[in-house]
């Protein structure tokens, strides 16, 4: 559940003030797990921790918080009549201010680098202390806060690295390891359909590195999820994208999309290649791409058209919602297969 981390960076960009309600404790029937986040500012919420009444309760103590409140508290929340929802169980909240307005917090950036990086990292969190202590542990490094038995929580969180444990709680200290994001997507072109598809997928656990030439083409605020690159060298992308990753094709231009295709089939290391177009303009890159040496092997690997079988509509909005099911299918293919992890 680390979704909450792209939106964080969108509240450092504001230079907002920020509170963050985790879940900490969900017993019976809850609609989110421990360590879903919500984000809250004077004005906007990022995240969710579940919807109904319990996020907007949620969302009204952090602004309290924000208004002048404790730098902590710890809310026990029934999900029953007490709050209107019919989930029955009952959620434990962390409610903290952060100040990310002059400098992101060393455990919040030290996850990120983790992210980027591709590697699983344990979040320690002392949650009986105000404010609260955070510390993040990697299978290379450390950052965050002093904890008050600092020694004991490091051996516990390097231990669940190496076990890939889940979220646990010992001594009032929470521990919850969150994995890299699985499915990562680079995707060439800023056009129409790729600013739609970046839209759909900006609540997704993915990390998409977006690719043009044209900086004029990209819209001022991204999603968290997202890195642009302004380029012509959309081979030296192709060659810095993780095996195993997804590849979207859908510039300008034909030429281009052409070389593209061919640099990603020679890699061949790939989930998906995914390519904007008809029936007839693969016809006529087969052709192109079989002149240039590649084989029936190679072919067959490429999508065109692209997107779930069933939805006709042209609209660049339309298309986006089909191309993004289909990725996302053919990633939870990967995960039922076992080629790859879950992202937590």
């Amino acid at each position: 559940m680390s979704e909450w981390l792209d939106h964080m960076g969108a509240f450092e960009r504001w230079s907002e003030p920020v509170a963050m309600a985790t879940v900490i404790r969900a017993d019976g029937s809850t609609p989110r797990g421990v360590g879903a986040r919500i984000l809250v500012g004077p004005d906007r919420v990022k995240g969710t921790i579940g919807g109904g009444t319990l996020e907007y309760r949620a969302i009204a103590l952090a602004r309290e918080m924000l208004e002048g409140g404790d730098e902590a508290r710890i809310e026990a929340l029934p999900l029953g009549p007490a709050l209107g929802q019919c989930c029955g169980g009952q959620v434990v909240l962390m409610l903290e201010r952060l100040d990310v307005t002059t400098a992101m917090p060393l455990w919040i950036d030290t996850l990120r680098a983790a992210q980027a990086e591709g590697e699983p990292a344990v979040i320690v969190t002392e949650i009986n202390v105000s404010p609260v202590r955070h510390l993040t542990v990697t299978p290379w490094t450390t950052g965050g806060d002093k904890l008050s038995s600092h020694k004991d929580a490091l051996q516990r969180a390097r231990r669940m690295l190496a076990e890939s444990a889940g979220s646990a709680e010992h001594e009032n200290v929470l521990y919850e390891i969150v994995q890299p994001k699985a499915l990562r997507l680079t995707l060439f072109g800023a056009g129409h359909v790729g600013r739609a598809l970046v839209n759909v997928l900006a609540g997704v656990p993915a990390h998409i590195d977006w690719v043009d030439s044209r900086v004029e083409q990209f819209p001022e605020e991204l999603p968290g999820n997202v890195a642009r690159h302004v380029t012509e060298d959309y081979e030296a992308k192709i060659d810095e994208a993780v095996t195993g990753g997804f590849f979207l094709v859908m510039t300008h231009s034909h030429a281009i999309d052409l070389e593209i295709v061919e640099a990603v089939l020679r890699r061949g290391d790939f989930a998906y290649l995914g390519l904007i177009g008809s029936a007839t303009k693969r016809a006529r890159f087969e052709r192109q791409l079989r002149s240039r040496g590649l084989t029936d092997q190679h072919l067959e690997r490429l999508t065109c058209p692209i997107g779930i079988e069933g939805v006709s509509g042209k609209a660049p909005a339309v298309i986006a919602v089909a191309v993004a099911a289909e990725i996302l299918r053919k990633h939870d293919q990967r995960i039922a297969a076992g080629k790859i992890e879950r992202s937590a």
